[in-house]
């Protein structure tokens, strides 16, 4: 996996957490990756399902000091390439 298919595969998970929270649809084009994840309507909780979620799709271990260092959705795709050698 590329870092352009990690970074979709990463986006899709952030706007369908936001739209399951919601109840409205959110394009992953719509999200600004380096905008603070709680300012793209991601509080803690929806961050750590979203975490679990990629963990799930791509068969890795995100731990938990990671998961408390994302900020930004950019951050999550730096996290993850980390995890799948990008």
């Amino acid at each position: 996996m590329n870092r352009n298919e990690i970074e979709r595969t990463v986006l899709l998970a952030v706007a369908e957490e936001i739209s399951r929270a919601r109840q409205l649809p959110i394009e992953p084009s719509d999200l600004d990756t380096d905008r603070d994840l709680a300012e793209n309507g991601v509080d803690s909780l929806k961050a750590i399902t979203i975490m679990f979620t990629l963990e799930d799709k791509l068969g890795i271990e995100i731990g938990t000091d990671a998961i408390e260092t994302v900020r930004t959705v950019n951050d999550i795709v730096d996290v993850v390439a980390g995890l799948l050698g990008e």
